[in-house]
């Protein structure tokens, strides 16, 4: 496979990617509500930044890989 072809395989992974982004930030939120709703705080606390800190790495991470996309092209 050439650098070309998979320089554009890889902008079509990030640009899937990109639509998902919130996805483990909305899971979080709705563990987290079921949690609150059984009076288990801590835990929902857990949940919550779990998520924050999963969705954080996801969007760092793309936006590394898609800046690293831009300056080879």
């Amino acid at each position: 496979m050439t650098p070309k072809a998979e320089s554009s395989i890889l902008k079509g992974v990030i640009k899937q990617a990109k639509s998902i982004l919130v996805v483990p930030l909305v899971a979080g939120s709705m563990c987290s509500t079921t949690l609150l709703s059984n009076g288990q705080y801590i835990l929902a606390i857990k949940c919550t930044l779990a998520s924050g800190v999963s969705t954080i790495i996801l969007v760092t991470t793309v936006y590394v890989v898609d800046r690293i996309l831009d300056i080879k092209s």
